[in-house]
């Protein structure tokens, strides 16, 4: 396995939920279902996915870098 693929996804995600919190409850549920599906991924040579689930899931992440993007920009973490 290479060496990058050894995030620490687990916990990068929790702390990523724990910063989340605020959101509403059915947005948390969307966040937790796309880490599941990355989680269940990131490691299968078996795993299949529609262009259309791709599509998906690439709208969901965009989403979601943006509020990232705007918790670490009130948290000082990033600067612009």
């Amino acid at each position: 396995m290479p060496p990058f693929t050894r995030i620490p996804l687990r916990s990068t995600m929790t702390d990523m939920k724990k910063t989340l919190d605020h959101l509403p409850e059915r947005k948390q549920q969307d966040i937790d279902t796309i880490a599941t599906i990355l989680r269940d991924t990131r490691y299968s040579e078996h795993y299949e996915i529609t262009v259309e689930e791709l599509d998906y899931l690439a709208e969901e992440v965009e989403k979601l870098k943006v509020l990232t993007e705007a918790v670490c920009r009130g948290k000082d973490w990033l600067s612009h």
